[in-house]
């Protein structure tokens, strides 16, 4: 069905979205003067989806310069974590090997132990699924993008869907469930936090629902 997004699944609003969205440095989303670490992300979730879609290659190039400059943010524990972090932006780093074979400009030593943090932090909500409390589940459906395609996360992640279509009214994991599930209440939530002039919806929001 269509919708302001046009006809079919939306995805090529998205597109053009990110593409006319980048900012001159080569970043997506909240200046990075004001939060790093969340233009960082929200810079590498576009790039994947940049090259999900085969397309923008002078944006990644751009955007792959924004990280380099940025990257010594990922050692600074002075500069504030989005929530999630610590989960999502591993995933990503981890889809740019896996998936596209790109070698980002961030330092391996700061990588690395991210990886693994992650993986210990993601086995512990494994063992644990069966005693988490509410509040853990919430959580974890509040970075749904980072969680993957796991049948049990998305039937948790959907208990925590809300009137007006989203997960907890986060643009982030309703962007991540419109990938994995393909709902209309998801897309119709997503239409309604754009506008005819600005990107509403974070940058990290769209793409790292889409990659």
């Amino acid at each position: 069905a269509g919708n302001e997004f046009g006809t079919g699944d939306g995805i090529w609003f998205f597109r053009e979205t990110i593409l006319h969205n980048q900012h001159k440095d080569g970043s997506w989303g909240i200046h990075p003067n004001l939060l790093r670490k969340d233009a960082l992300s929200s810079t590498l979730a576009c790039v994947l989806a940049l090259k999900r879609w085969g397309i923008g290659n002078q944006h990644v190039h751009n955007a792959l310069g924004f990280m380099e400059r940025q990257s010594g943010c990922l050692r600074d524990s002075s500069q504030q974590n989005p929530v999630g972090f610590d989960v999502i932006f591993p995933a990503m780093v981890e889809a740019a090997a896996v998936d596209f074979d790109l070698s980002l400009p961030l330092d391996a030593g700061v990588v690395d132990p991210m990886l693994r943090k992650r993986d210990d932090w993601l086995r512990m909500m494994m063992t644990t699924s069966s005693s988490r409390s509410k509040g853990h589940n919430a959580y974890l459906a509040y970075i749904s993008e980072g969680m993957g395609n796991s049948r049990r996360h998305w039937q948790t992640a959907l208990s925590f869907r809300r009137n007006n279509g989203s997960i907890l009214n986060s643009p982030s994991a309703t962007a991540a469930a419109f990938i994995h599930l393909r709902d209309s209440n998801s897309l119709d939530y997503l239409a309604s936090i754009f506008d005819d002039d600005h990107l509403l919806l974070p940058a990290a929001g769209v793409a790292a629902g889409l990659v």
